[in-house]
């Protein structure tokens, strides 16, 4: 037989009783939660051979993690007493293997459960993974850059291809031991060489990358339509001002296209306006006139 709590432990506050004097003590107990009367076992394997160093880990059916084990070096493990009765979710991973998939379990009181749970061998378990942030020369991540990844002296066709997230981070796993060269891509920036780094086996290395700005980075365009009633104007001439100290000085003028679409490019910061016009040339007939 074994002596289990009806209700819990629970303390009154200090007091101090005066010589002579009666003291009234009130303790309101809370009721002992129902024992978790369950043992769940079992062994992670794959083929014939048992995994130590597994981690099985029970979920609820809403999959929320609850608690988790190591297998021993026989592959076993064990939950006593650590469960209320009901459903679970069961799961277990290693090192170098796949997850498992996951396996609704029902445990019930005084009832003992074994499960077995197999692995599958990781085929890309010994390949390798690089990783890092692309920034500008100030430090900044920069987000949406293209990272390739080559394999060493062959600078054909990249062996990976990633883009960097709002933080500016990449991340390319599944690489096969060896050489590679990196190199990234955003417009408007320069990057000054390729960063070569050697992949060793299950080896997650990092490398940081960063971009400088070129003058394009710098430097804007203005672009638009020259319309009437709608319609674009073909080749109107358009012109281009700088507005400084309320002046407007003149800095590019070219000819529209003929759907009427102009652009300005390789300008900098600053206040601009643009005008346009067509204009038409006009025969003059001439004749002699006699005048007496």
């Amino acid at each position: 037989m074994v002596i289990r709590d009806i209700y819990l432990l629970r303390r009154s506050e200090e007091f101090y009783l005066e010589p002579g004097h009666e003291a009234s003590v009130n303790l309101a107990l809370e009721k002992s939660p129902p024992f978790p009367c369950t043992k769940l076992c079992g062994q992670v394997i794959s083929g014939c051979k048992s995994i130590s160093g597994a981690t099985v880990k029970i979920l609820d059916k809403g999959f929320k993690p609850m608690y988790h084990t190591d297998t021993d070096s026989e592959g076993n493990f064990s939950f006593v007493n650590t469960l209320m009765p009901g459903e679970y979710e069961i799961i277990a991973a290693a090192d170098g293997y796949t997850v498992s998939e996951s396996r609704l379990i029902s445990l019930m009181p005084s009832n003992p459960l074994y499960v077995t749970i197999k692995l599958v061998p990781d085929k890309n378990a010994g390949l390798g993974t690089v990783y890092g942030v692309v920034g500008d020369e100030n430090n900044t991540p920069l987000p949406g850059v293209q990272v390739y990844v080559f394999e060493y002296g062959i600078m054909e066709f990249p062996k990976a291809v990633t883009i960097t997230n709002s933080d500016g981070e990449y991340l390319v796993y599944g690489l096969s031991p060896g050489k590679y060269a990196i190199r990234a891509f955003l417009q408007g920036f320069l990057f000054p060489d390729d960063v070569e780094i050697e992949i060793r086996p299950k080896e997650m290395a990092c490398a940081d990358l960063y971009l400088y700005r070129g003058n394009s980075a710098l430097e804007g365009t203005i672009s638009g339509n020259v319309i009437h009633n709608g319609a674009g104007i073909p080749y109107a001439m358009t012109a281009l001002y700088k507005v400084e100290n309320n002046n407007c000085g003149l800095m590019q003028i070219q000819k529209a296209n003929s759907r009427g679409f102009y652009l300005f490019s390789g300008l900098g910061p600053g206040s601009y306006i643009v005008k346009a016009k067509l204009e038409e040339e006009y025969k003059t007939l001439c004749s002699n006139v006699m005048i007496e």
